[in-house]
Formats: structure tokens, sequence, C-alpha cells
């Protein structure tokens, strides 16, 4: 698994290795096989180390991203070293279209998926309420809030149809639990002046 630098609101990979083929293998890392994990926002950063690490348990991916480049270095770097495990895709979460061909794409390669990790999300400017646009209002409720619904919604009914009991897992930043003021100084929420 690759070494992954924490700074403020990014995530850098520092040292990325490809994962060892043989992981699938090793009587140790049985944990996961013939399970399947969706990952959103999976091909950096946070999603793509857990992406990794469910490979390395003998899992099957299935993930997406927007960014051509994250995308590109995955499919190099970590598809190539599990082909029949990997199924990457270019999705836009926001998109219903794109998250039922996500889900159509998974299931006809895997057939079931038994892990959702919800991973992609946006940060806004950190503009004070007063400043922000409304359409960074609108990205950031659609990445953040929206689309994490419907992927569940659509995970749901996936293991309802195949009898799988599954695990979805909601990744949030601290800003999620902790109101911030203009993107400095956590603040508790009931003592934020708007006006």
């Amino acid at each position: 698994m690759g070494k992954y630098l924490v700074e403020g609101d990014r995530i850098t990979v520092v040292d990325s290795q490809p994962p060892q083929s043989n992981a699938h293998q090793s009587v140790n890392m049985v944990a996961h096989t013939q399970k399947t994990a969706l990952i959103t926002g999976a091909c950096g950063g946070l999603g793509r180390a857990t992406a990794e690490r469910f490979l390395q348990e003998g899992a099957n991916v299935v993930v997406c991203d927007v960014n051509d480049t994250l995308i590109s270095d995955f499919k190099e770097k970590v598809s190539a070293a599990y082909p029949e495990c990997t199924l990457v895709l270019k999705i836009d979460v926001t998109d219903d279209k794109a998250l039922d061909k996500l889900f159509e794409e998974a299931e006809k390669m895997f057939g079931h998926i038994d892990f959702v990790v919800n991973n992609c999300g946006v940060m806004d400017h950190f503009d004070p309420v007063g400043d922000m646009s409304r359409e960074m209002w609108d990205r950031v409720i659609a990445i953040n809030l929206t689309a994490p619904a419907m992927v569940t919604k659509r995970a749901v009914t996936m293991m309802l149809k195949h009898e799988t009991k599954g695990s979805i897992v909601n990744i949030a930043s601290i800003a999620g639990i902790r109101g911030f003021a203009s993107g400095k100084f956590p603040v508790p929420l009931t003592e934020r002046r708007f006006f």
C-alpha cells in the first residue's frame, strides 16, 4: 500500500507501489475473498488506500472517480496488479444515469456488492456564508450529501436483490461533525454568527 501525506484538506501520494498480486493466494489474507467493495472517489488519497487494502484482503473492487490523471495512474499501478479483481470507471456521482451504469457494470462483472465506501467529497472555499455562491453551495451539497444518499440507495437495492449482508461506510471530514467559521477556527454551531 502506498504512503500518503496529509496536509490540511489534501492527501498526497508520497510513495505508491503496486500491491502484490499474490495477495489473493495468501492464506493470511482471505478475509474478503469472494466479496466486492465499491468505493467512490477511489483513484487517489484515502479512497485509493481503501481500495488497495480491500484488494490485499482478497476482495474485488469497483472504483470510480472523475479525475482522468488519477484514474490512469490507478489503472497503471493497481489494476495492472489485479486485472481480474478491479473495475475502474469514470463516473460523476451527481449524475443518476452514471450511477445506474456504475452499479450495472459492477453487477455484470462481480455479481453483487458487499461493501460500499462513500468516499468522494469536495470542499468549498471556506468563504463566509454571505460570500458563498449558489453554484458552490449546490456543488458541495450534490457531491457531499446527495451523491452518498443515491449511492447508498442503489447499494441497498442491490444487496436486497442478492440477499447480501453488507456494510456501507460514509466518509466525512471533521467539518461534518463540527462547524467552522471562515474555514479557520472551529466554533460550536450554536455560536456561529451569520449576519
